[in-house]
């Protein structure tokens, strides 16, 4: 019995571009151009639909004022990292600030462009899909990535365009080691610059891809003629250097995620550590060119990608140049975020479930390739899947287990896909194993944007790589397209628009409960985004008492609420959007003295902020003398003084530290 071959519907080789003919299984060329230029629309159409129904629903008040105030401060001339303290790289803020000028100041605008960018994603994510599977079978897959995605939440967050631009940047790759063209290799090296510039984490996409180039050429050296080797140590200085550079990557998965404890190995690094053994346990009876010849294979693909990658990262760098303000840059891009995770972390799930989920492609892959199942035994694995299904919604046990097993899909998927590839050599062509091994390289890379961080939420980030990964696996199943897939994926889809999609992120993978962010947020900058009953209400009489009491364009508000300075439409005399980011002692101190040089007349102390610290006793108290008229909304205390107030002198007890 052979691990290797077709996928849930039989794929097309990976050789010929995303709308040529697929393998045997197929009528020829013309059946599946026919087939994508119906199923590819549709799609697209029913995608957009979809991700248009959400687009206003909910929102995290501290997330929006994040991505809103970063904007609008560059648009008031500021530059990130060194002027305000930028949470990411600085091009989300350039490009949300691009929105504020296209379609007006409001919350919405970032998201109309995250929603033109998700139009261009959706047949991006269809070309992946297509080199694993017949048309039909790229359609599910694609509904299915997208279900598990923005849907879930639609505020324009940098990590979604790390998603975005990680499925460009596959597509680009996956063509361009079809074609054999550099610049396709370069295209694929700019999208994960770009998305770097996004935020940070898009580096991953740069790794993963560098993963699947040397397999790509570790596919070509096999088939190599063994006579071409012309140095006298045949290909030894090669293998050395390629076992260095997978241990290397190995290891540095695995420091990153250490502090995660036996839980985020297993989820993020065991995937890569997977991956990067199955290269050098390849070299191991591959007899092919030379070292010199490999290095220049593997070079001659590595560089075009890697100059691609540069020419973003160097064009954005320029202005910073200009300022004098790469040291900022590089202090805000590299060290602060270490801040921001050290203040936001959640564990990742068990490994219980993981296991569960490992038996799905076990059992794929290990049925004989004749076997039909018979129809008693289909129709019992429906019911109970449309059983599960049912109860998911009312019972948490039951919706936990299914989101957790839908996490476990990249790691089970790199995992057995690294070992069907080592199996598959002498069965499966180079090309099929190309595609699929730079499909799991990029999807096990990506994950780690879930670290430390793995709240349910962030497994969306990353659930189209998750499809696009199991898909990989089963593709290389030889023999007839067996059902159980399908019908997974069905359960899957479902799931998804039945029970995620229609709650919110709050609850996300512990329950199902209805969404309550129905109301309209009635300001003019809210853009008609909908949110709880209480922020509606409370956010509108925040902002209306801080138009009576504020005076000049300065108002405080914090800890951790960036959302109120730009809802109210007054400026943050402060670089902080968050509060936790400012480490020097005498930071309470310097807060104290920048209200009374910008002639700050109101504030908003946040009395339940997300990341920082209440402010202490002695500032509080302080805040207190200084701002004597206060009143209670929501979960803000608003103080303010009158034009006629005078500000008596602090006593020495008083003075903040």
């Amino acid at each position: 019995m052979s691990a290797t071959a077709t996928p849930v519907v039989p794929a097309r080789p990976a050789d010929v571009p995303a709308a040529a003919s697929p393998s045997s299984p197929e009528p020829g060329r013309l059946g599946a151009l026919a087939r994508d230029r119906v199923v590819l629309p549709v799609v697209w159409l029913v995608s957009a639909a979809w991700m248009l129904f959400y687009l206003r629903r909910g929102w995290v008040p501290h997330d929006e004022g994040t991505l809103a105030q970063s904007a609008e401060r560059v648009l008031q001339g500021e530059l990130p990292h060194r002027d305000f303290v930028d949470l990411y790289t600085g091009g989300l803020s350039y490009l949300n600030a691009l929105s504020f000028r296209l379609f007006g100041e409001t919350l919405l605008s970032p998201r109309i462009v995250l929603f033109l960018f998700a139009l261009l994603w959706v047949p991006a994510l269809y070309f992946v899909a297509r080199r694993l599977a017949r048309p039909v079978g790229a359609g599910a897959l694609t509904l299915l990535a997208v279900a598990w995605s923005l849907p879930n939440y639609f505020a324009a967050l940098p990590s979604w365009y790390n998603l975005v631009f990680a499925t460009f940047g596959l597509a680009a790759l996956l063509h361009g080691l079809t074609t054999r063209r550099a610049r396709w290799l370069a295209i694929a090296g700019a999208c994960g610059a770009v998305s770097v510039l996004f935020k940070l984490p898009g580096i991953y996409f740069l790794a993963g891809s560098l993963l699947a180039l040397a397999y790509a050429e570790q596919c070509d050296a096999e088939a190599a003629a063994p006579g071409d080797a012309s140095d006298a140590d045949g290909a030894g200085a090669y293998r050395v250097f390629l076992a260095l550079c997978a241990a290397a990557m190995a290891a540095a998965a695995g420091l990153l995620v250490r502090s995660g404890g036996a839980t985020a190995e297993i989820h993020f690094a065991v995937p890569i550590a997977a991956l990067a053994t199955l290269l050098v346990w390849n070299e191991r009876s591959l007899r092919g060119p030379s070292s010199a010849r490999r290095f220049r294979a593997l070079f001659g693909r590595a560089l075009p990608f890697l100059g691609g990658a540069a020419v973003p990262l160097l064009l954005f760098a320029v202005p910073f140049a200009a300022a004098g303000a790469l040291r900022p840059l590089l202090r805000g891009v590299f060290v602060l975020p270490t801040l921001r995770l050290a203040h936001a972390s959640a564990p990742a799930p068990a490994v219980v479930s993981m296991l569960f989920t490992a038996l799905l492609p076990v059992a794929a892959l290990a049925v004989p390739e004749r076997a039909r199942l018979r129809p008693l035994v289909l129709a019992l694995a429906a019911a109970a899947l449309a059983w599960i299904l049912v109860v998911s919604g009312s019972s948490a046990g039951i919706y936990a287990h299914v989101f957790v097993t839908a996490r476990a899909a990249i790691p089970v998927a790199a995992v057995a896909g690294a070992v069907a590839l080592a199996r598959a050599r002498a069965s499966a062509d180079a090309a099929r194993r190309r595609d699929v091994y730079a499909v799991l390289a990029v999807a096990a890379l990506c994950a780690l944007v879930q670290f430390p961080f793995s709240a349910p939420v962030y497994f969306c980030y990353v659930a189209p790589l998750a499809v696009l990964a199991a898909a990989a696996v089963l593709s290389l199943r030889a023999g007839p397209r067996p059902p159980l897939p399908a019908l997974v994926l069905v359960f899957y889809l479902a799931f998804a628009a039945t029970w995620v999609n229609r709650g919110f992120i709050f609850l996300m993978g512990s329950r199902y409960e209805p969404n309550n962010q129905t109301v309209e947020l009635r300001l003019p900058r809210a853009g008609g985004i909908r949110v709880p009953g209480p922020h509606a209400f409370s956010y509108r009489v925040l902002v209306e008492e801080l138009h009576r009491h504020a005076r000049g364009p300065y108002i405080y508000a914090g800890p951790d609420a960036p959302e109120v300075y730009f809802l109210a439409g007054y400026r943050n005399p402060t670089p902080q959007l968050f509060e936790f980011f400012d480490l020097e002692p005498d930071r309470e101190a310097r807060l104290l003295a920048t209200l009374e040089r910008h002639g700050v007349q109101a504030i908003a102390i946040n009395q339940f902020p997300a990341f920082s610290p209440l402010p202490s006793k002695p500032t509080a108290d302080e805040l207190g003398r200084r701002y004597p008229h206060a009143e209670e909304v929501g979960k803000f205390i608003l103080a303010w003084r009158e034009p006629g107030d005078t500000v008596p002198a602090a006593p020495p007890a008083a003075a903040p530290r």
